[in-house]
């Protein structure tokens, strides 16, 4: 759901009262990615290319994902 997102968000940018913490906003990320949230998935591919989740070569799924969902960054 939209709140999963917006969770995600607020830990990775320190929102709203909420910590920097890169851990949760991936897990939140995933949920939402998960629950098919294109912008979520977009993050999820970035933040795995960034490195700031550990790299398994993920980061090219979630964008060809988000991509092909009409996610115009991503393409």
């Amino acid at each position: 759901n939209n709140n999963t997102k917006d969770l995600a968000f607020k830990y990775a940018k320190g929102q709203d009262g909420y910590p920097v913490y890169k851990e949760k906003s991936a897990y939140y990320l995933q949920i939402a990615a998960d629950q098919g949230h294109i912008k979520a998935i977009n993050n999820l591919a970035v933040a795995y290319d960034r490195g700031e989740i550990p790299r398994d070569g993920k980061s090219a799924y979630y964008y060809k994902l988000a991509a092909d969902q009409g996610h115009t960054v991503a393409q």
